[in-house]
């Protein structure tokens, strides 16, 4: 199937554009675009699935007020408008590749809408390829790159409207493409666990002037597994290669407070202090990370499917069918400067550094 994409110079195969390089159903396309308020009390979250090999494009957007949260999610298939970013009223557009995007929710049943407008404030950057091997079967390769930037529009939210201005909100995006394996168990595929423990951390941090944005897997003594962080600035980015993290759990086994301490190439190290606002969304359930109420990312739902919902974090039953990948907003203080951030940070088991289940 020929579509607008076709007319493009950037084939890298002597097929189709709609054709990828392998037929595995877990090769997949994801957007992720968390954007958080300044002052820490409001979080926008959107994510987007582009599964060729499935014939699916699903989607999540949400809005988090402290713990009261609403949210659209929705799945379609893909052809034959495999060349547009949209599932029910979301929809996402690249204006100006890596550089400005706009994203719009059109009102629905869970009283939210929104129309804003992405611009990069720093260069984008790549994780470098990678994948991973088990029992000879290629269960993930993958790359994607980070860019974080202001955000322009509004937001309605219970039929008010707010203003989103680049002062009094921060706008992060991830992108992803290849292999790569579901987080929900396929019930035809032999079962794994990962042995013994360990803690994921993913954190995006914006300062006046610069930034952080770090992904790193640690198994159950703190050894990283896999490790990127990297210091955006207007001008380049510093890698970042040493990173030691401190944090408070909760009884509940969610982080409340910590430290980054992060070193560069030539050495130097700095510390940032985090602390969460009370803000977060929880993006493994709604974002179909996780299987919550029947939905899962790369799911087969038919021609078209959408839900509406709220959710009361505050409510302990709430909180327990949720449990796993939260976006928590943060406070984030390096010397006299302040910051804002998003932090996610999982615990898979024991993790001994914090005294998890040991």
């Amino acid at each position: 199937m020929l579509t607008r994409l076709d007319d493009l110079l950037c084939h890298q195969l002597a097929r189709p554009f709609e054709n990828v390089s392998q037929s595995d159903p877990n090769w997949v396309e994801r957007i992720h675009f968390p954007v958080v308020s300044t002052d820490g009390g409001t979080i926008i979250d959107v994510g987007f699935g582009y599964y060729p090999n499935r014939d699916v494009m699903d989607g999540f957007a949400g809005v988090a007020k402290g713990t009261d949260v609403r949210y659209f999610r929705g799945s379609r298939a893909l052809r034959p408008r495999i060349d547009e970013v949209f599932v029910g009223p979301l929809r996402w557009e690249v204006l100006e590749g890596l550089q400005t995007i706009r994203c719009t929710l059109d009102r629905n049943d869970a009283g939210i809408a929104w129309d804003l407008l992405y611009e990069a404030s720093f260069p984008a950057s790549g994780e470098e390829y990678h994948e991973h091997w088990r029992e000879g079967r290629k269960i993930e390769e993958q790359i994607r790159f980070y860019q974080m930037g202001g955000v322009t529009g509004w937001l309605e939210f219970d039929g008010v409207r707010e203003e989103v201005t680049p002062e009094t909100f921060r706008a992060n995006r991830d992108r992803s493409w290849g292999v790569r394996q579901p987080l929900v168990p396929d019930p035809t595929m032999k079962t794994h666990q990962r042995a013994g423990g360990g803690i994921y951390t993913f954190v995006y941090i914006q300062f006046d002037g610069w930034a952080v944005q770090h992904h790193r897997t640690d198994d159950i003594d703190g050894n990283p597994t896999f490790h990127f962080a990297e210091r955006h600035l207007p001008d380049r980015i510093d890698t970042l290669p040493g990173l030691a993290h401190t944090a408070v759990m909760g009884p509940d086994w969610t982080p409340q407070s910590g430290t980054f301490t992060y070193t560069d190439d030539a050495g130097e190290s700095f510390e940032l202090e985090w602390e969460r606002t009370g803000t977060l969304f929880p993006t493994g359930g709604v974002g179909g990370y996780s299987g919550f109420r029947d939905f899962r990312q790369g799911l087969w739902m038919g021609e078209e499917w959408l839900d509406t919902g709220s959710l009361d974090l505050a409510d302990g039953d709430t909180f327990r069918e949720l449990f796993g990948l939260f976006d928590f907003a943060a406070t984030v203080r390096c010397g006299d400067q302040v910051g804002v951030g998003i932090v996610e940070c999982i615990p898979f088991g024991a993790y001994r550094p914090y005294g998890l289940g040991v």
